[in-house]
């Protein structure tokens, strides 16, 4: 029962943030490597495609 409930809790917020994020523009994006490795891939997304700092909400990933 336990584990049942944790995953719907688990689908439900996942399908959240989904529909949350719909409709985000790019901002800018980046990628970072080292030799072989990659290091990261960051991107930066808003509702309206551009950013200011300390206004919401804003998708880093």
């Amino acid at each position: 029962m336990k584990q049942s409930l944790n995953l719907s809790l688990f689908a439900a917020l996942l399908f959240s943030a989904g529909v949350y994020a719909n409709g985000f523009k790019t901002v800018g994006q980046a990628k970072m490597e080292y030799l072989f490795w990659d290091v990261y891939n960051a991107k930066l997304e808003t509702p309206s495609g551009s950013y200011q700092f300390g206004n919401t909400p804003a998708n880093l990933h």
